[in-house]
């Protein structure tokens, strides 16, 4: 199990880097749980990020658990019509 605490900002200026560091993780994992709790600034790249972590660890037969998710990412979801 990977538990990974995602930084205060998700944005275009982070989310490459962050997707690498979990990525590269990840691959010895059976699961991935991230700790959300920090997050308070996000926008449409920080959702894609959860998208696409959604959609590999499906691919790899691995368990996404979103932990702490702040108000932030829920009010983006909501926005987005995307449940969490």
């Amino acid at each position: 199990m990977l538990d990974f605490v995602l930084p205060q900002e998700l944005t275009n200026a982070n989310v490459n880097q962050i997707l690498d560091q979990i990525l590269a993780q990840l691959k010895t994992a059976e699961s991935l749980n991230l700790d959300c709790s920090q997050v308070v600034k996000i926008d449409s790249a920080g959702i894609a990020l959860l998208l696409e972590l959604k959609t590999v660890t499906l691919k790899q037969n691995k368990s996404l658990v979103l932990q702490n998710i702040s108000p932030s990412i829920r009010a983006l979801c909501e926005l987005y019509t995307i449940k969490i």
